[in-house]
């Protein structure tokens, strides 16, 4: 995990290696600024988002990310500040209101959500 002069929080890893430690560490940062973040980028969404998304993928029983990132959200949900959670994985964009957003083909501006054309 490294730290820039932004204070954006960059987390690297396998899913063999020392996945648990950086969670953990993810969820002590996320949570120690919960007032400070504007927005949150995954790959994965929290099951909530997935329920809300009419395409679905099946979840493995030993695949935990989606019930954590859940937790995360409900717990940082509170924050006046979280504008927007943008996550890809469903392969369809979507908005999820309040403030949630599926991306797959589009390419959007981060503060507005306005689509940008690319192609």
């Amino acid at each position: 995990m490294s730290e820039d002069h932004q204070g954006k929080i960059y987390i690297t890893g396998d899913k063999h290696g020392s996945v648990r430690f950086l969670f953990g560490l993810a969820e002590q940062k996320l949570f120690e600024y919960a007032g400070d973040i504007d927005y949150i980028i995954t790959h994965e969404a929290p099951l909530s988002a997935r329920r809300s998304i009419a395409r679905q993928k099946r979840i493995d029983d030993n695949y935990l990310l989606p019930a954590v990132l859940e937790d995360w959200l409900t717990k940082i949900r509170q924050s006046t500040r979280l504008k927007r959670w943008y996550f890809g994985h469903m392969h369809v964009d979507q908005e999820i209101p309040p403030f949630m957003r599926a991306i797959f083909h589009n390419v959007l501006e981060l503060d507005t959500g306005r689509r940008i054309p690319w192609a």
